[in-house]
């Protein structure tokens, strides 16, 4: 989670955009909230903060299998499938999961080609001030754009800058940027973009990484 309903209640308050008569329920937030949370981990190409993965893998042919989220902070459970019969039951790993795990995102589990569901957990904790300072600035813009409707398709919209330039006799429009891009400060792009510029230029953002199957 990005920023909580009650901490973000508390700052519209304080800011002026509300009084403690009008200012949103924590429940509207909460769901204001969710939407933005859904487009920054999608923007991203991951979730930033802690939070708990439960996966399924294949141990190479030295006996590893390299976790997807980074950073991780701790491995809760390890269960190995039998390779031969897959209905049989798993082996769980519940001790010397700390000694088997080599930091990073690599786990030594010790079959060959085996099935690994693994439960860890991943991100930062606590999550670095610009993440939220960027979900803040999204809830203020889907405020102003939106009310507490929740619709995000503004964020979607394209960035197109445009510059006049008047002398006498002659009134010019250039265009800037189109809708293709994504690069920030400038034009071009979407909004969201334009909104995350400052995550972008940190190199917060990954590429996109296709679903493992």
């Amino acid at each position: 989670m990005y920023l909580t309903p009650l901490e973000v209640q508390q700052r519209l308050i304080s800011i002026g955009t509300y009084t403690i008569e009008t200012a949103p329920s924590l429940e509207q937030l909460a769901y204001v909230l969710e939407g933005i949370e859904e487009r920054l981990d999608i923007w991203l190409g991951y979730h930033p903060g802690r939070k708990t993965y439960i996966e399924d893998y294949r141990s190479s042919c030295s006996g590893t299998v390299t976790l997807a989220k980074y950073p991780v902070i701790l491995v809760r459970r390890v269960e190995i499938y039998n390779n031969i019969d897959p209905s049989y039951p798993p082996v769980y790993t519940t001790e010397n999961i700390m000694s088997n795990w080599l930091q990073g995102t690599i786990l030594k589990v010790g079959y060959s080609g085996w099935m690994v569901k693994v439960s860890y957990d991943a991100g930062c904790d606590p999550l670095p001030k610009r993440f939220q300072r960027a979900a803040f600035s999204l809830l203020r813009k889907s405020l102003e754009t939106s009310g507490l409707t929740g619709d995000l398709s503004f964020l979607e919209e394209p960035i197109r800058d445009v510059s006049s330039i008047s002398v006498p006799g002659i009134s010019k429009s250039f265009r800037l940027g189109d809708s293709k891009g994504g690069k920030s400060g400038g034009g071009g792009g979407s909004t969201l973009d334009r909104e995350l510029a400052s995550l972008q230029e940190a190199g917060d953002r990954r590429s996109f990484i296709f679903p493992r199957t």
